[in-house]
């Protein structure tokens, strides 16, 4: 069985943050916001909203790189999402949009292996089609898209997205049973944040993961989490 995690951990340490994808099958580049707030993810962008020469804070971007190589997950707010809830400020979709493209661009270009970027959309009120399809204008990069709030799936067009990661609890036979006819790579958020307990399981071609929230528990249950995903 394969096994991840969605980037945002509880930890006020860098050294625990990056040990924490030792044994996974894919590594995630992860936050800490409780250490650094503008790594809470809609601050990430949010911190510097319409400022050109903004840089997203990733604190273990230094550290983690130099202990995994190889592919590896990277997760940022997606597009849609930080429109719904960044500072209003008097912008048109298409300034929003060209800015968040350089931003994250930049950001991009510093990733120094092969990566999967995984765009964190759960908030999908106000759904902007303008806004969607810039996904499907991130050529030559390998996408991902996490929701872990319920929805419909089959409204959304994911043809940009080889990749899907969502909160399994939340999810409907129909919904299941629809991604996987779709021939992506699913990742099946299973363990509770609350309590470490797996929630469900997955086939051995998709990929376990915690569910949503891992950021805001508490160090023994991401302890008996990370232990239970290592020994997968």
């Amino acid at each position: 069985m394969k096994t991840t995690h969605i980037g945002s951990l509880p930890y006020k340490s860098i050294r625990q943050a990056v040990d924490f994808n030792l044994g996974l099958s894919l590594p995630a580049l992860p936050t800490i916001p409780r250490l650094f707030e503008d790594e809470w993810m809609i601050n990430q962008f949010s911190s510097g909203f319409m400022i050109d020469e903004h840089e997203l804070s990733f604190s273990c971007f230094d550290e983690f790189f130099k202990n995994f190589r190889g592919k590896v997950k990277v997760q940022v707010c997606g597009i849609l999402t930080l429109f719904n809830n960044a500072p209003k400020k008097n912008v048109s979709v298409t300034e929003y949009t060209d800015w968040y493209l350089l931003v994250l661009k930049r950001f991009l270009a510093k990733i120094p292996t092969d990566y999967i970027l995984f765009f964190d959309e759960p908030d999908l009120r106000n759904f902007n089609k303008s806004l969607w399809d810039c996904y499907s204008g991130l050529t030559g990069i390998e996408l991902g898209l996490h929701c872990c709030a319920s929805l419909k799936w089959s409204a959304l067009d994911l043809s940009s997205f080889n990749h899907i990661s969502f909160d399994q609890s939340l999810m409907s036979k129909e919904d299941l049973s629809y991604l996987n006819g779709l021939n992506k790579t699913l990742y099946y958020g299973v363990y509770d944040t609350h309590t470490g307990e797996s929630l469900g399981t997955v086939g051995e071609d998709q990929f376990l993961s915690p569910k949503c929230g891992l950021a805001l528990s508490t160090d023994d249950v991401t302890e008996t989490i990370r232990l239970k995903l290592s020994s997968n």
